[in-house]
C-alpha cells in the first residue's frame, strides 16, 4: 500500500497513513512498531485477542494491550444489521469518528485518552470492520465508584463538582456524547 507521511505542526505528533482497496489505516509515528505493523497490515485480531478483555459485546469489543512500557486500549467495531451496512457508505467508520473527536476534544484541553491509531476495513463503500488504539488511562466508571466506593459525603460532593465542571467544559464547547 502507498504510503504517505504527514509532517508535524508544534503541536502535533508525526503520523503514517497507509491506503490500500480494502483498507484505511492512520497512526503515530511514536507508536512500537510492532503495534504499528498490526495496523498497517490489518492483523488487529492478534493484538485484540492478546490483550486482556476489558468488554465483549455482539459488535464491540474492548481490551487493554501492553507492550514495550506502554499500555493502550484497543476496540474494534464490527458490522452490524442491515440498517447499519446501509448508513456505513454515507458516515465516516466509528473508529476514525472516535479518533477525530478524541484528538479534537484532547487539542481543547478536555482530559480524554489520546487517540494513537485507526484501522477500518471495506469493502466497496461499505465499512465493515474499524479498530481504534488509544493511549490507556486506569480509572475506574463513575456509576461504581459512586455505587461501591467509600467515599465521604465531602468527597461525593467534589466528585459531583468535577463531573458539573466536566459537563460545563462539553457543553461550551457544543460536543455531546450521544449514549
Amino acid at each position: 500500500p502507498l504510503m504517505s507521511v504527514i509532517s508535524p505542526n508544534a503541536d502535533a505528533v508525526r503520523t503514517a497513513r497507509y491506503r490500500s482497496v480494502g483498507r484505511r489505516v492512520w497512526c503515530d509515528t511514536d507508536l512500537p512498531a510492532p503495534l504499528i505493523e498490526s495496523l498497517r497490515t490489518g492483523d488487529m485480531d492478534r493484538v485484540l485477542f492478546s490483550a486482556t478483555p476489558l468488554q465483549v459485546k455482539d459488535r464491540c469489543v474492548v481490551g487493554r494491550y501492553q507492550t514495550e512500557g506502554h499500555t493502550f486500549l484497543v476496540k474494534r467495531h464490527a458490522w452490524g444489521g442491515l440498517g447499519r451496512t446501509f448508513r456505513s457508505a454515507f458516515r465516516e467508520p466509528p473508529s476514525a469518528r472516535c479518533a477525530r473527536t478524541g484528538t479534537y476534544l484532547h487539542g481543547l484541553g478536555v482530559r480524554t485518552p489520546k487517540p494513537r491509531g485507526t484501522v477500518d476495513f471495506r469493502l466497496g463503500p461499505w465499512n465493515y470492520r474499524s479498530y481504534l488504539v488509544s493511549d490507556y488511562v486506569e480509572g475506574i466508571p463513575l456509576y461504581q465508584c459512586i455505587r461501591f466506593g467509600t467515599q465521604t459525603e465531602l468527597e461525593l460532593r467534589h466528585l459531583a463538582r468535577q463531573v458539573a465542571q466536566l459537563w460545563q467544559q462539553m457543553i461550551t464547547l457544543d460536543v455531546s456524547h450521544n449514549d
